[in-house]
């Protein structure tokens, strides 16, 4: 279940996002892992965005590729870029609508 919902394309304030950051990585010490498949659509956008295909970030990182992707979604029209970046943000219990 969301815990914020946002306009489709639209990050919270760093603040609001580290609050909830902090509360979906609080069992894996604060850390947010990935890994995204090889040949995989996540893959080929991560790699446009210069978002490295696995690894542990903080915040203040993950923040960063967000707002990244929402910049290409935005700026290219980039569908996949929106895509990844609304899956990431699902996951710390932010929904865009």
């Amino acid at each position: 279940m969301a815990m914020m919902t946002l306009t489709y394309g639209q990050l919270p304030n760093f603040d609001a996002f580290e609050l909830l950051f902090d509360a979906a990585t609080a069992d894996s010490g604060g850390t947010f892992s990935y890994n995204f498949m090889p040949n995989e659509t996540d893959s080929d956008t991560a790699a446009r965005y210069g978002i490295p295909p696995e690894g542990e970030v903080s915040a203040r990182k993950l923040f960063g590729y967000l707002q990244g992707l929402v910049n290409g979604w935005e700026e290219d029209s980039d569908e996949e870029a929106g895509s990844m970046a609304s899956s990431i943000l699902s996951v710390l219990g932010i929904e865009w609508v």
